[in-house]
């Protein structure tokens, strides 16, 4: 099906494209929100800038597709083969994830950030100088140190690529990350109970608070 086809048959109220095959097609910008695309091929095909959301697409192979800006806010891509996709800019919030393959998907461009294990160093180093000018009696100077702490913490945070995909409230349960790219990225607000995460990890809580490396 050309893509201008399929556009003007949406536009008509159609909704059904189940089984869809675009492999390698360029449906960039398409608006195809709230249509049932389970178990399409759209592998290779570009999807940047496309409105794919409520869209259900679950079972759908997108290995290695483009979605870069693309919107799939509360879409179902349950099972849904997202290998070698680059989701740069993309808008996940709230999407179905559940055991959907991820590895080595693009969902952040990599950006320069203080390593995980430098952080919790800087961090250690601090509360010793704290507690030690906080023992001698020094309290202005270890409020100063606290407020120095915070600041470099803040920075860390905030520090992140503004590239990164959005992945508040997405579901994750049961998803392979495994060699995925989330550099800079925090999985807080993500339902990521049985993922298993881009340095082969299973999901824990506390990892939520630490960038990826």
């Amino acid at each position: 099906m050309h893509p201008q086809t399929l556009s003007q048959r949406y536009a008509q109220g159609e909704k059904d494209f189940s089984r869809l095959d675009m492999a390698g097609a360029d449906l960039s910008g398409i608006i195809l929100a709230g249509a049932d695309l389970r178990g399409s091929n759209l592998q290779a095909a570009n999807l940047n800038g496309a409105n794919l959301s409520r869209c259900r697409l679950s079972g759908a192979n997108l290995r290695g597709a483009s979605l870069r800006m693309a919107n799939l806010r509360r879409t179902n891509l349950h099972q849904s083969n997202l290998s070698l996709c680059s989701l740069v800019w993309c808008d996940l919030s709230g999407a179905d994830l559940r055991e959907a393959d991820l590895r080595n998907a693009i969902l952040d461009q990599p950006r320069p950030h203080p390593p995980r294990w430098l952080m919790i160093l800087i961090n250690l180093l601090f509360l010793v100088a704290i507690g030690v000018l906080v023992f001698l009696g020094r309290w202005g100077a270890g409020l100063g140190f606290l407020g120095l702490a915070v600041l470099v913490n803040l920075a860390a945070i905030l520090w992140r690529s503004p590239t990164a995909a959005k992945l508040r409230g997405a579901d994750l349960r049961g998803a392979d990350l495994t060699g995925a790219q989330l550099q800079g990225m925090y999985l807080l607000r993500a339902h990521c109970q049985g993922a298993t995460l881009p340095n082969g990890w299973r999901y824990q809580f506390w990892l939520n608070w630490f960038p990826w490396d």
